[in-house]
């Protein structure tokens, strides 16, 4: 197998080639072993039907018809007659990626051998894939058992000359499409329409896609923390391995190796050690303000600053708390102290400056939003590889109904088309993704407001004077971070636990998995914007911070950061002029967008992967 053609055997299939035919239209073909295997269960099939057995599927009709025995004359209208009735899906169409993996699903399974089908209708299918004929398969009608029956019918269909398909850019009739692409239709017979169409290959397309997505996407949210935690100066104890290595969960291990790898070297992001240390370096930089005062002892003065600053400060922290009518003292003995200091011949810069030392002294702990990622998006991870698990056994199954047993020269009816195995996957990988989603929703909303983000302006705008009020700089890319989150919190109810009787209640439980998954690719979408705007405001925070003091960026940030701004450069046209982002409004809509592509293309990762030694996507 190459990354250009992918053989198909019914047992091997990975993920990244259901990615590299869907989105790459890597070339597809069979086994010789499938071959022989797809043969031999086709030649039961005929055995059967020549000596007049009655087996589900094959002679008799299907659902709450399969005590009906279909007399051979019959046989290939009720094929035509079964796609024809069970396509009945309606929305909008699936992308062509998702079609794209629902048919090379769709011929893996076949691949096994045990769904009793022609070679020649499976090379047919090949061909679709090889060729560019696209299906059109509407997205809703499919509640995920007896697998997905109606969307699939619809792939089916253009098989035998019928429904629609997309070829070189075109909508045609599936006779139009198959004459152009030189593609002769087929005639079914005795179960190969349900062969086609029963089976988990729409639900398992759209986890697949989703999987491969959430996989990036959640190394990509670990890089756009990394950068939050600088711009927001966090404090790197919570990634101490010596903390994880108490709850040895696989997924927070890796978050955090990750973190510190991608920090590393940072000159902002300091152990709670290295910030007492930066404190006595502010302490000094103090010293040589109070050295202008003209007193003998400096000492005592220095000292006396610092006390009082630690008092006003313990005093604001308490008038946070308490009411109108309480608050009267303490603000009365905050003043007091404020004008003793000024009596002592201390400038108001001299106090602030003594004030700010104090408060980063106290700051050995950051929001959880920064400090518990490795906890968040390690479990994050763990649901991921979970889903993976479940999605690479699902391709590789065989889902229909009834299943072929050549060596045994036995049918089976069982239940292998019920998804949910797939449908509970999904629902996880909806919630757990919806986690990355409002967390980074929670970095981006500290990184706007100036009362949470350690000295960083509104909103993350520094505008002239002049100009003060007259824009707005970045505090839309939070609502709208907001906005998509919350969507994602109603996108992530499950859709496994509900269930509604079908096919005059034969089937009385349902799946839902392709909602599920629908659901979960809808999530994952959205989180990869809300990672977009995390991205689009840690790097405007970081480059206001370069105005006032030079700072090192970690060895995988500084990547990262470089990456962005590729992207969305700091300067940029805005009415046929040049202004600068952080003094100026730009289209936000434009810079989400683009960041967006970074993230879900991947090569924000590649090239964070790729340069930064020890970062484990």
């Amino acid at each position: 197998m190459t990354a250009k053609h992918i053989v198909l055997d019914g047992n091997n299939l990975t993920i990244d080639s259901v990615v590299s035919v869907a989105r790459n239209q890597s070339k597809v073909r069979l086994a010789k072993r499938a071959v022989q295997e797809v043969r031999k269960a086709a030649e039961l099939v005929q055995e059967l039907v020549e000596a007049g057995s009655v087996v589900y599927g094959v002679t008799t009709g299907f659902g709450p018809f399969a005590n009906v025995v279909i007399p051979d004359r019959k046989a290939r209208e009720l094929q035509r007659s079964l796609l024809i009735s069970h396509a009945a899906g309606v929305g909008e169409p699936l992308p062509t990626e998702v079609i794209r993996a629902t048919m090379l699903l769709r011929a893996n399974t076949l691949a096994k051998g045990h769904s009793g089908i022609r070679i020649e209708t499976l090379e047919t299918l090949l061909k679709f894939l090889n060729k560019g004929v696209h299906p059109i398969i509407p997205s809703k009608g499919s509640v995920g058992a007896s697998g997905d029956l109606a969307p699939l019918a619809h792939m089916a269909l253009v098989l035998i000359g019928e429904g629609q398909a997309e070829y070189q850019d075109e909508i045609l009739s599936g006779a139009e499409a198959l004459q152009r692409a030189k593609i002769t239709p087929i005639t079914l017979d005795r179960k190969e329409g349900i062969a086609l169409i029963n089976g988990t290959q729409i639900m398992t397309a759209l986890a697949a896609l989703a999987v491969a997505d959430a996989q990036k996407l959640v190394a990509s949210a670990e890089i756009a923390a990394a950068l939050s935690i600088e711009a927001l100066e966090g404090v790197q104890d919570a990634f101490d391995p010596r903390i994880h290595q108490l709850r040895p969960h696989s997924g927070q291990h890796q978050t955090a190796q990750n973190l510190r790898t991608l920090l590393r070297g940072s000159s902002i992001v300091l152990t709670s050690h290295q910030r007492g240390q930066n404190v006595a370096e502010a302490a000094q930089d103090l010293q040589a303000v109070i050295t202008q005062h003209p007193a003998s002892d400096q000492y005592a003065l220095t000292t006396l600053l610092q006390k009082v600053a630690q008092i006003v400060l313990d005093l604001d922290r308490q008038l946070a708390v308490e009411s109108k009518t309480s608050a009267k003292p303490l603000l009365q003995q905050r003043s007091s102290l404020i004008a003793t200091m000024k009596r002592l011949g201390f400038s108001d810069s001299a106090f602030e400056a003594a004030y700010e030392a104090v408060q980063k002294t106290l700051k050995v702990q950051d929001a959880y939003s920064l400090r518990c990622t490795p906890q968040v998006l390690g479990a994050v991870r763990d649901a991921i590889e979970y889903a993976a698990q479940v999605v690479t056994t699902e391709i590789n199954s065989a889902t229909d109904n009834p299943l072929v047993f050549p060596d045994e020269k036995t049918f089976l009816s069982g239940g292998n088309f019920h998804g949910q195995p797939v449908a509970i996957a999904m629902d996880m990988l909806a919630i757990a993704v919806t986690s990355i989603g409002t967390i980074a929703e929670r970095r981006i909303a500290r990184l706007v407001d100036h009362n949470l983000s350690e000295g960083l302006p509104l909103f993350l705008l520094k505008p002239p004077s002049e100009n003060r009020g007259v824009h707005y700089g970045l505090g839309l890319a939070q609502i709208t971070a907001a906005a998509l989150a919350a969507e994602c919190q109603t996108l992530s109810t499950p859709a496994s636990v509900t269930t509604i009787p079908t096919s005059a209640n034969q089937e009385d439980h349902v799946s839902m998995g392709t909602i599920a998954a629908r659901q979960a690719r809808e999530v994952v979408n959205n989180v990869e914007h809300i990672i977009a705007s995390e991205l689009l405001c840690a790097a405007q925070g970081l480059d206001i911070r370069a105005l006032t003091k030079p700072v090192q960026l970690g060895q995988g940030t500084s990547i990262a950061l470089e990456q962005v701004r590729k992207v969305v450069p700091r300067h940029t046209k805005v009415a046929g002029i040049e202004q600068d982002r952080l003094t100026h409004d730009v289209l936000v809509h434009r810079d989400i967008t683009a960041l967006w592509q970074l993230v879900h293309s991947g090569m924000l990762l590649k090239k964070v992967k790729i340069k930064t030694s020890g970062f484990d996507a």
